[in-house]
Formats: structure tokens, sequence, C-alpha cells
């Protein structure tokens, strides 16, 4: 990843909504792990940042931008997604899903790895 397109990443964090200095240490984490390409749980994601358990679903259930699947994993946070849209983002073998175009321009930066993206856009 070039020096310019986590430069850009880093100046478009602070558009999404303040996660509190709290929750801040919970994001790219998030990020990262939904990258992966598979659901993502609460567990899993206390695991990756340290944090307990309750912590992560205090901050988890008051946030808005997340997906869930049936069984309480995540399967969508703010813009990365696992279910197709019009945006498919190719990531290494994995087919991860933005849900806008503009959406699809960033979120390479955020996860830290090159994407080959296709829009219907």
């Amino acid at each position: 990843m070039t020096t310019q397109t986590e430069a850009l990443a880093e100046r478009l964090l602070p558009i999404f909504p303040d996660f509190g200095p709290a929750g801040r240490p919970l994001v790219r984490p998030l990020f990262g792990l939904l990258a992966q390409g598979g659901p993502v749980s609460p567990q899993a994601l206390a695991g990756s940042t340290g944090l307990p358990l309750a912590t992560v679903r205090r901050h988890l259930v008051a946030w808005w931008g997340l997906r869930y699947d049936g069984d309480g994993n995540i399967i969508g946070f703010w813009g990365l997604d696992l279910f197709p849209t019009r945006q498919q983002l190719r990531v290494g073998q994995r087919d991860l899903f933005a849900w806008c175009a503009w959406d699809a321009l960033f979120l390479p930066g955020l996860i830290g790895e090159e994407a080959e993206v296709t829009s219907l856009c």
C-alpha cells in the first residue's frame, strides 16, 4: 500500500462517528477481523484487542453501522460487508464487499491490504 493511500485512510477516519476514547481501540481490529472474510464474534474482537468481553459488548450495542448474522456475529461494519453488494473488493483470495463506491476507495487503507475493486456504480 502506498504512503498516499495510508495518508488518505488516516484523513478519512475522522468522518466516522466518534466511537469515544474507550471504543476507538475496537475500530481498526474490527475492520481487520472482518476483512479476513468471516463473521466476527464479540469474543474474537475482545480477544484481538485484549479488552474484556463485557466492555466490547457494551460498545457494540451502543454503535450503529453494524450488521449481524443470526448468531450475533458481525458481518458488516461501516461500509465493509461479507455479503454481496454492488461494490466487490477482491483482497487476496477473499471476496469482500463495500456498501457504496466511496467505501471501496478507503477500505483498503483501513484494512491495510491492496484490493481489486469492481463496482457497478
